[in-house]
């Protein structure tokens, strides 16, 4: 929760450590859908998961509205 905050007032390294979790968690859900054994229903909190997970890797590393904001944050100092 603490890092979230420091990634909304657009810290570099907070950004950074941000999106490593988020591809440790990335790569934990792809290991834990492909070893789940059973039903389409069991494995769908982890495609979520992997959602969730692509999409704010995408947010905090390749979106221009992202850099936008950053540079804005980082400019007013």
């Amino acid at each position: 929760m603490v890092l979230l905050i420091f990634v909304f007032q657009a810290k570099q390294w907070a950004r950074i450590i941000a999106i490593v979790l988020f591809s440790l968690a990335l790569l934990g859900a792809v290991i834990g859908l492909v070893s789940i054994n059973g039903q389409f229903v069991n494995k769908i909190p982890v495609l979520v998961m992997i959602f969730v997970c692509t999409m704010a890797i995408h947010h905090l590393g390749f979106s221009s509205s992202y850099k936008a904001y950053f540079q804005y944050k980082n400019a007013s100092k």
